[in-house]
């Protein structure tokens, strides 16, 4: 069962990972979307900067993700490749009606925050507890 887990782990977090990135390249599409007809240059740039720095939030949560795997710190803890699965399947199929759907730009910041956070603070209660803590984890 542990292999079909790793296997299942990189999948999920690989399609979430190219959702995010297929998000950077057309989030200007759903601030448009968001902004009403007579909206200001202020509240654009307002707009993309919330947008973007979600999205770049993202990133560095994929950044740890990326280390738990190939580093193997938590890639065996079957707990945490379910946590994982679990919250990159969620966040790839939000990520994707956010794409197709041309949800408010403000919308990317909860799926972030639920989805990115969750898996990014897995990895680091794991690496704290393997390198700092010195326990075990079964």
């Amino acid at each position: 069962m542990q292999n079909q887990l790793i296997s299942c782990r990189f999948f999920t977090t690989m399609g979430h990972f190219v959702a995010l990135l297929l998000l950077f390249t057309i989030v200007e599409n759903n601030i448009q979307a968001s902004l009403p007809d007579n909206y200001t240059e202020k509240s654009r740039i307002e707009a993309t900067q919330t947008a973007n720095s979600a999205l770049g939030f993202g990133i560095i949560c994929f950044f740890l993700d990326f280390m738990g795997i190939f580093t193997g710190t938590s890639l065996f803890n079957n707990t945490v490749n379910l946590i994982q699965i679990c919250c990159h399947f969620i966040g790839s199929i939000l990520l994707c009606w956010v794409i197709t759907n041309v949800w408010h730009y403000s919308s990317i910041w909860p799926i972030i925050i639920c989805t990115n956070l969750t898996t990014a603070l897995a990895e680091v209660f794991v690496l704290l507890g393997i390198h700092v803590f010195k326990v075990v984890l079964k």
